[in-house]
């Protein structure tokens, strides 16, 4: 279990208008190949800048792909960077398109 930055209920409790978006190990490709389908990806942004306020991670490995998700929230980055970007460390991130939040795909430039 890994975490950084806001978890949903914090940021709420704050007054922030935030979403969430969940990506499970399941529904990714590589952890179908990996044999490791247990696990959940979480991600809480503000609703309206899209801003990176935390990251949630449950699994295999959570502790070696947090790191990105601090990264983004330490420049105050927004989900479009996990949109944009093609993330070779970080597989699940990659992931997010089979979120159950289909919202956030939404949201190109």
């Amino acid at each position: 279990v890994a975490s950084s930055g806001y978890t949903e209920k914090e940021a709420k409790r704050m007054g922030i208008d935030c979403t969430v978006g969940r990506a499970f190990y399941r529904n990714i490709p590589k952890a179908t190949i990996s044999n490791n389908e247990k696990g959940l990806l979480k991600i809480v942004f503000e609703s309206k800048s899209l801003q990176l306020l935390g990251v949630q991670v449950i699994g295999e490995g959570a502790c070696d792909l947090i790191h990105l998700g601090q990264s983004v929230i330490a420049f105050k980055g927004e989900i479009y960077y996990f949109i944009n970007h093609f993330i070779q460390s970080w597989n699940i991130m990659n992931g997010l398109p089979f979120s159950q939040n289909k919202s956030i795909y939404c949201f190109k430039r």
